[in-house]
């Protein structure tokens, strides 16, 4: 009975250890910091906020029962109206995923905006 104590005692001995190692590296670790600095653009930041606006308020909740796929086909209208050079370079696949061929160097494509709901498609 005293070895398993003595096991138990020198376990929670190591695990303080570690932990104490991970404290002190965390504490020796430089600041990270970054000299970028935004440059505002009140036009740009106005078209976004209109675009988000835009977005944000268009309805695309779906339920099991009545998937309602008109609701994502018409937000997908909308992704093309805002966004015509994205929906018109990039391929459409099912479920309206956009991918990005050329990105990928093993010639899959890359998931740029993925807005799936149930009977969309």
């Amino acid at each position: 009975m005293r070895i398993v104590g003595y096991v138990l005692l020198a376990a929670l001995g190591v695990l303080a250890l570690l932990l104490l190692c991970a404290v002190v590296r965390t504490l020796c670790m430089k600041k990270k910091t970054s000299d970028y600095v935004p440059h505002p653009d009140p036009a740009r930041e106005r078209e976004y906020a209109e675009k988000l606006s835009r977005m944000v308020a268009y309805e695309t909740v779906s339920h099991p029962d009545d998937p309602e796929p008109e609701k994502f086909r018409g937000f997908h209208a909308l992704l093309a109206e805002l966004y015509p050079t994205v929906h018109e370079k990039l391929e459409k696949a099912r479920h309206q995923l956009y991918l990005s061929g050329d990105t990928c160097p093993c010639g899959e494509g890359r998931a740029l905006l993925r807005h799936v709901g149930h009977g969309c498609g």
